[in-house]
């Protein structure tokens, strides 16, 4: 298992994630990112590509796209590996506080997101994005979201890329 609390992650505007981490998948342990500052960067703070992982109490900020690759800037994101294995990504998202990204947080490529009780503030693009259209995804939307507790201001947008089509829905509970 790998637990990461209590640290302070300066700003990363070389334009890559602070933390990218491949594993860690129920029922076995996960991941757990506690208590930390994120200050900033220029694509994403948490890459949880194929990771289940339980984040909560930290502060992400001021992440904003600074890269001309194919993808957004989020404090946190999710989908599938890029190797291609079928690891969909589950996540608890609680008592965190968002403020100041382009998009809160990223789920796609049917991963899970249980988020509760956190603060989203000053998202400039969506607080929260069930798709990476344009981006580097690998296969698709998010199978969805359940947010109970949540406190929204100042965002642009709360959601977007939500998907309705023939045979797929992304799956919504607020």
């Amino acid at each position: 298992y790998l637990i990461i609390e209590g640290n302070t992650f300066a700003n990363s505007n070389n334009g890559g994630d602070v933390i990218d981490i491949l594993g860690a998948d129920r029922p076995g342990p996960v991941m757990q990112i506690l208590n930390n500052v994120f200050l900033g960067g220029g694509d994403d703070g948490l890459d949880l590509d194929g990771t289940d992982a339980h984040i909560e109490g930290n502060l992400f900020m001021n992440f904003h796209l600074n890269t001309s690759r194919p993808t957004t800037g989020n404090a946190i994101a999710t989908g599938l590996p890029q190797s291609g294995e079928d690891n969909r990504t589950q996540v608890t998202i609680v008592r965190n506080i968002f403020f100041n990204n382009d998009h809160h947080i990223l789920l796609k490529e049917d991963a899970f997101g249980t988020i509760e009780n956190n603060v989203f503030i000053d998202a400039s693009m969506a607080a929260i994005q069930f798709n990476e259209l344009g981006g580097t995804a690998v296969g698709g939307p998010a199978l969805g979201a359940f947010l109970d507790g949540n406190i929204f201001s100042n965002n642009t947008a709360l959601f977007k890329n939500l998907t309705r089509e023939a045979g797929f829905e992304t799956q919504l509970t607020i």
